[in-house]
C-alpha cells in the first residue's frame, strides 16, 4: 500500500553526468511528488533543499529528507503534529492547517487564498479549473481524492482568476519588451473567457483581464504551428523557416550547441551535444502540447529527445514543462525546469523504439501528460507552478558520434482541435458580467 511522507526534494545528478542535474523525490524511486515550493526555490540548482513537497511511494521508506511520515489513509485525521508540520513547510502564517482530514490537506495546500500565491513568488500557485470538466485530484498509488464540479461558486475560479491576471501583467510586460506580440496576449485572453464562461465577448474583459490593461481587447484563441523540417542544403535551425501545412514561423536557439535540418533526410538533427531551441511563434494558451517524431542511430551513448511546452517568453530564461526520453538511460521523464534548474515530475523504466512520436501537454486540469505513440505512459497531477507560459521547443542531445533527430514539429493549443466554427458560435453578448469575483468556499 502506498505511503505518503513530508519532506524536502533531494538534488541528485543522474549517472554522474552534470547535464541532467535534477531535484527529485528523496531516493528516487517516489511515484509521485506535490511541489509545495515558490518559483525562486524551485530554481535553486543544488546546495541546501529550499522548501519541500508531498511525496507517495509504494510502500515505507527511510531517507534523511523524508521529514514526516503520513501513513496511506487519505481518510484518517491528521494529528497536531502533523498539522503543525505541514503548516511550517508551507509557511502558513498562523502555523495551523484547518482542515482535519489528510485529503482534505491536499486540497487546502492548493485552494486556500492565505497559503497560496498566484505569481509563484512567495509561495506555491494555486490549482486551476474549467468550464464543463470535472475538478478531480487523483494521486498515483492513492487514486481519487476528489471529484467535484467546476462552478463560480468554487474556490479554483477566483483563483484561476488571479493566476491568469498575475501572468496577464507578466505577459504584457513581455510584449512591451517585444517578446510576446499584442495578437497572441489577445488571444490569450479569448482561451481564458472560453476556459471559464464557455464564450467569448467584449462584456468579459471587466473582472478578468487587470483593470489597467482592460482596453487591450480580445480575439479568437486558435494556433497551431509545425515543422516538416525540408531544405535544399544542410541549414543551422535557427537560419530555417519551417515548412509544411503549419510552417512559416522561426526557430531561436536559446541555449548550447547548434542543431541542424539536414537537407539529404529532412530532419533536423543532433550530433554533438545539447541544444534548446524555442519555435518562434507562440501559442494562445497555457492549455496546448508538443509533439514530434524522434529518431537515433544508437543507444550506446547519451541521448536524449526532449519535447518542452509552457516555454517562457524571455528567450534565455530556461523555464518549462517537458517529455524527455533518455535512450540509453532507458527512462521516460515527465519534468520541468525553472529558470534552468530542473525537477523531476515523474519516471518510468521505458525503451523506446526509434521513430516513436513523443507528446507532451498540458491541460487545463493542471495536468501534465506524456505520450508514446498515441499511449499515456506517465501523468502528473495538480502540477500548478509553470503558468501563462505560451511557446514551444525541442532539447536534443547526443554525444559519441551518433545521431538524434527529429520530425514532423506540431504544437497546437488544445482548444484549436475544437474547430474554428464552434469557436465562434461561442461568441455572444450579454448584458450580465459573469466575471466578476464570486462568494467562494472557503478553506
Amino acid at each position: 500500500m502506498a505511503n505518503i511522507y513530508l519532506g524536502q526534494w533531494e538534488w541528485f545528478t543522474p549517472r554522474g553526468d552534470p547535464e541532467n542535474d535534477t531535484w527529485r523525490a528523496p531516493g528516487g524511486d517516489g511515484i509521485v511528488g506535490f511541489d509545495l515550493r515558490s518559483l525562486p526555490k524551485m530554481s535553486l540548482a543544488g546546495g541546501s533543499p529550499q522548501g519541500g513537497g508531498m511525496f507517495v511511494y509504494d510502500g515505507p521508506r527511510s531517507h534523511p529528507e523524508l521529514t514526516l511520515d503520513l501513513g496511506s489513509d487519505v481518510e484518517r485525521n491528521l494529528t497536531l503534529v502533523e498539522k503543525s508540520g505541514l503548516a511550517t513547510m508551507l509557511g502558513r502564517p498562523d502555523g495551523v492547517i484547518r482542515t482535519d482530514k489528510l485529503w482534505e490537506a491536499f486540497n487546502e495546500m492548493f485552494l486556500s487564498d492565505d497559503i497560496y500565491d498566484p505569481t509563484g513568488q512567495t509561495a506555491l500557485k494555486p490549482r486551476r479549473g474549467a468550464l464543463h470538466r470535472p475538478f478531480h485530484f487523483d494521486i498515483d498509488g492513492i487514486g481519487r481524492i476528489q471529484s467535484e464540479r467546476f462552478t463560480q461558486a468554487h474556490p479554483a475560479y477566483q483563483a484561476t482568476i488571479e493566476v491568469f491576471q498575475a501572468d496577464y501583467r507578466r505577459n504584457r510586460a513581455h510584449v512591451d519588451r517585444g517578446e510576446l506580440t499584442f495578437e497572441i496576449l489577445r488571444k490569450y485572453t479569448g482561451s481564458m473567457m472560453r476556459r471559464l464562461t464557455g464564450r467569448m465577448g467584449d462584456d468579459l474583459v471587466a473582472g478578468l483581464v487587470p483593470p489597467e490593461f482592460e482596453r487591450d481587447k480580445w480575439e479568437v484563441p486558435t494556433t497551431i504551428i509545425g515543422d516538416t523540417f525540408v531544405e535544399g542544403s544542410d541549414t543551422e535551425l535557427s537560419l530555417h523557416t519551417a515548412t509544411g501545412a503549419n510552417g512559416g514561423h522561426s526557430w531561436a536557439k536559446a541555449d548550447g550547441a547548434d542543431t541542424d535540418v539536414i537537407a539529404s533526410i529532412d530532419r533536423a538533427r543532433q550530433d554533438t551535444g545539447t541544444s534548446v531551441y524555442r519555435a518562434e511563434t507562440a501559442l494562445a494558451s497555457d492549455d496546448h502540447y508538443t509533439q514530434a517524431e524522434c529518431f537515433w542511430s544508437n543507444t550506446t551513448s547519451p541521448t536524449e529527445l526532449e519535447l518542452l511546452a509552457r516555454k517562457d517568453a524571455t528567450l534565455a530564461t530556461l523555464t518549462w514543462y517537458s517529455l524527455q526520453d533518455d535512450v540509453d538511460g532507458t527512462t521516460l521523464k515527465l519534468r520541468k525546469r525553472v529558470a534552468g534548474s530542473g525537477t523531476d515530475l515523474s519516471t518510468k523504466s521505458f525503451t523506446g523504439a526509434s521513430g516513436e512520436l513523443l507528446r507532451v501537454e498540458c491541460g487545463s486540469d493542471d495536468v501534465i501528460r506524456g505520450d508514446v505513440d498515441g499511449t499515456e505512459e506517465l501523468t502528473k497531477t495538480a502540477e500548478t507552478s509553470i503558468t501563462g507560459n505560451l511557446y514551444t521547443g525541442i532539447r536534443p542531445r547526443k554525444e559519441g558520434g551518433a545521431t538524434a533527430d527529429m520530425d514532423n514539429y506540431e504544437a497546437s493549443d488544445l482548444a484549436a482541435a475544437i474547430g474554428v466554427d464552434e469557436i465562434m458560435a461561442t461568441i455572444r453578448p450579454t448584458s450580465q458580467p459573469i466575471l466578476q469575483p464570486t462568494s467562494v468556499v472557503p478553506y
